[in-house]
């Protein structure tokens, strides 16, 4: 009899125990899931556990400007000498008409000299006319300084032997070349810029009395211009100047393009 109810209780323990077992949270129930229901117990509503804060980040390192900024940092008048050497080197491998080297060899590529011997057909026609060539740091951005060192009586020249150009006054590129410069200078030797003109009253003398301007203008030449000087020629440089077809002289030229005129008129 004892053993039997012996039995009996450990039978009634064991029951108990797999009916709380089965009403409590199961054994894979995680510490958070414990902590957050007894936190409600004591603190009903909605519960935020606090995650640990995450890991600061490492400071990136800043990035180099170098490469997109290389120039800024270049030498603007060592570019500048670059695109002259070259310049000089196609210069006289192929001279504007009526230009040559200068006496001195070139020894600063900033500044120079070449010399302009007067156009055939012009009053400045037997003269030799050297100009000074001086190039901005800003090259070939900024337009190079031509200044003829010697006097010449020209509308388009004034008592400093500046020159007026158009390139030279707000029509500048970077394509444009010292060739293309020297060519415009002989340019207007012959046919002056009556528009621009900086000297009026020799403007005014061109245009309506043109034979005293030619004699002015050639006394000039004479007075001032008419010493030969030699040309320092580079090793590869083009010796021979090169053809220039045949251009009547200024007077002739003006007294056809009056006729022409005079012609039009009629045929209106």
């Amino acid at each position: 009899m004892t053993l039997a109810t012996g039995c009996f209780a450990s039978f009634l323990v064991s029951f108990s125990l797999a009916e709380w077992a089965q009403s409590q949270p199961t054994c894979l129930a995680s510490w958070k899931d414990i902590t957050a229901a007894h936190v409600h117990d004591i603190h009903p509503g909605p519960v935020i556990i606090d995650e640990p804060p995450p890991a600061p980040a490492l400071p990136q390192p800043k990035q180099s400007t170098t490469a997109r900024r290389w120039w800024m940092k270049a030498d603007p008048r060592k570019a500048a000498q670059r695109r002259i050497s070259r310049e000089l080197e196609d210069l006289w491998l192929d001279p504007p008409a009526y230009c040559r080297p200068g006496p001195e060899p070139v020894t600063d590529l900033l500044h120079w000299e070449v010399i302009i011997d007067g156009p055939p057909g012009t009053p400045y026609a037997g003269g030799t006319f050297p100009v000074d060539v001086w190039y901005p740091n800003e090259y070939p951005f900024q337009p190079p300084k031509l200044t003829f060192k010697t006097k010449v009586y020209h509308p388009n020249i004034d008592d400093e032997g500046q020159m007026v150009v158009d390139v030279l006054h707000g029509y500048w590129l970077a394509g444009f070349t010292i060739h293309r410069l020297l060519l415009g200078f002989v340019s207007i030797l012959y046919d002056p810029l009556l528009d621009y003109p900086i000297n009026d009253d020799i403007a005014e003398q061109y245009e309506n009395e043109y034979e005293l301007y030619e004699k002015e203008a050639r006394e000039w030449t004479r007075r001032y211009s008419s010493t030969p000087i030699a040309s320092h020629w580079l090793p590869k440089a083009m010796r021979t100047p090169p053809a220039v077809p045949h251009i009547p002289a200024t007077a002739e030229r003006r007294e056809e393009s009056r006729s022409l005129h005079l012609r039009l008129l009629l045929l209106r």
